[in-house]
């Protein structure tokens, strides 16, 4: 059975009234510390649950936002939504969670969480939702959206990345590559971030260089030819899981990383510190962009309506081996180690290949470059 207020106030011996003050943070000058832990430590024991549902029917604040990501989240936005979580609740609030599917509407996943009472709504990367005007409670979208208010600026993390490769380690034949259209705005944004640092070294982008993996019938011919005969010597690629998977794949191919062919990520991503070939990466900044969609929320809820414009944040390039530079510093051992647990590597997950190309069990020819 449900504990209530006044199984407390029955329990401790005070007024029903003195419970709710205490419960509800509202006691100071009212109610003897000594009294409100007498409360506290009585609800514990009893397994009190406050009820904010009953206090949203009564006309209070819910103090609950809603955050709506996508089924299929882009590399590290999960951990952006953790972040959005946590300071979520370090100010108070409840957080309410909506995976969307794929072909989900653009009204079902913010009816659902409106009618839960939630005093906002925070998108992260949903493609399909776009927000109107005349809301039920503030909108927020972060990410690669067009119509997104808060953002990582992914062309001069990219432009970055590639001047580094230019100036650093005399690339002049750079390719990109992704798993997703190419028509994608945060694909695209990469995309010009490649062609601008290319330009900045007075050099151009090859059409020939880009490579979809998701189109698996030539992407593999494609790679080997860029590889082997066109002389490319450096990827950039759209995510971090997508640079693991091509240094898993080429050194399967007996093409070395990064001595034959270089290869950069984007994300920053923990878990390419232990890739094959530690991976050199464009660092999102999620802390940063989590504590600012929840600053630029609250705001709104608060009613002080902030400027609606587009604000980038500035991501960070990370060397490491994959592009031929020492890592900044030693990674800490995988928590796998650390909880003494074992997998089976020639799962494909682990073996890390690209899907559709081989099966992990296979052993491809090695490539001869020219």
């Amino acid at each position: 059975m449900r504990t209530r207020l006044k199984d407390i106030a029955r329990r401790v011996g005070c007024s029903l009234q003195t419970v709710s003050l205490v419960m509800n943070g509202k006691y100071s000058g009212r109610v003897a510390e000594a009294r409100a832990r007498e409360v506290r430590k009585a609800a514990e024991e009893m397994g009190y649950v406050v009820n904010f549902s009953a206090g949203c029917l009564r006309g209070k604040r819910s103090h609950a936002v809603g955050v709506i990501q996508p089924a299929v989240s882009p590399g590290g936005f999960p951990d952006l939504a953790a972040t959005v979580a946590r300071h979520l609740q370090k100010r108070g609030y409840q957080v309410y969670f909506y995976i969307q599917d794929s072909d989900g509407t653009n009204r079902e996943a913010i009816t659902s969480l409106v009618s839960r009472g939630v005093e906002g709504v925070i998108l992260l990367d949903c493609y399909n939702i776009v927000p109107h005007r005349g809301e039920h409670c503030p909108i927020l979208a972060v990410g690669s959206m067009a119509h997104s208010e808060i953002s990582v600026d992914k062309r001069s993390g990219v432009r970055n990345a590639v001047a580094h490769l230019t100036g650093c380690h005399g690339h002049r034949k750079i390719g990109y590559v992704t798993n997703g259209t190419r028509f994608s705005l945060s694909s695209a944004e990469k995309l010009d971030g490649v062609k601008l640092g290319l330009a900045d070294a007075g050099l151009e982008f090859d059409e020939n260089f880009y490579v979809d993996i998701s189109s698996v019938t030539d992407c593999e011919e494609k790679l080997k030819k860029l590889v082997t005969e066109s002389g490319v010597t450096a990827f950039c690629c759209a995510n971090d899981y997508v640079a693991g998977r091509l240094i898993s794949y080429l050194l399967r191919r007996g093409v070395r990383v990064p001595e034959d062919v270089a290869v950069v990520g984007f994300d920053g991503l923990n878990f390419g510190e232990f890739s094959q070939i530690p991976l050199a990466t464009v660092v999102q900044p999620f802390e940063l962009l989590g504590r600012r969609s929840v600053e630029i929320m609250l705001e709104r809820i608060a009613g002080r309506e902030p400027a609606r414009k587009t604000e980038l944040l500035a991501p960070a390039f990370r060397p490491g081996p994959s592009c031929g530079c020492p890592l900044p510093h030693e990674p800490v051992l995988p928590m796998v180690e650390w909880l003494g647990l074992s997998y089976d590597q020639s799962d494909p997950v682990y073996a890390g290949e690209l899907a559709g190309f081989v099966s992990p069990n296979q052993h491809p020819r090695k490539w001869q470059i020219k």
